[in-house]
């Protein structure tokens, strides 16, 4: 993994906000394993926030925690 490149959050919340979707948290859980939390408004946001969280490199598995 490259180390220069910010964290899997960093990149994931700021890529989310620029969609959209400011209510999410999401957590490195190591391995490429990722958790969305939080509440989105519709069901396209929800796939909309997968969509750019899994295209993040080093993004192996999301765990969708996330609520309408």
């Amino acid at each position: 993994m490259n180390r220069n490149l910010p964290s899997i959050e960093f990149r994931a919340k700021s890529s989310l906000t620029r969609v959209g979707c400011v209510d999410l948290t999401v957590t490195d859980c190591g391995d490429g394993d990722v958790e969305i939390e939080g509440t989105v408004d519709s069901y396209n946001d929800r796939v909309m926030a997968i969509t750019v969280t899994r295209a993040l490199p080093g993004v192996r598995r999301i765990t969708d925690l996330m609520r309408h």
